[in-house]
């Protein structure tokens, strides 16, 4: 039978007493630690933790980096993917996407200038 590869994920393991810690030879413990091996055993994969040495907050803010670098991985790849996955889910219904002459502009100039453009569906 053949064997698949075991995913390995990146979890986030920032010092927090009785929940992440390490000890002097740097054997990690905690409750935080110990649920996550469990989690492990359970899905059939392993835990990459990075962050010892960052605060929470710090630790959030690399999450939303390689998030952000993701998604900007993905327009490149697959520039329609957020169409696309609406369709999927809610239809190929009208997204009120509708774009002025003025904000068509603004987008070329933007993409002329090779900017990054952040957007939301939302409206206010």
């Amino acid at each position: 039978m053949p064997t698949l590869p075991t995913p390995d994920y990146k979890a986030s393991f920032y010092h927090f007493d009785c929940f992440n810690m390490t000890d002097e030879n740097g054997k990690r413990y905690g409750y935080g630690y110990e649920m996550m091996q469990d989690i492990s055993n359970y899905m059939q994969c392993t835990f990459s933790y990075v962050g010892y040495d960052k605060t929470a907050a710090e630790c959030v803010d690399m999450l939303i980096d390689n998030i952000d670098r993701a998604i900007d991985q993905m327009n490149i790849e697959v520039p329609n993917w957020c169409s696309d996955l609406y369709a999927k889910y809610y239809g190929a219904q009208n997204l009120n996407a509708e774009l002025t002459a003025k904000e068509i502009e603004l987008l070329k100039k933007l993409r002329s200038e090779n900017a990054v453009v952040r957007a939301s569906r939302t409206r206010l």
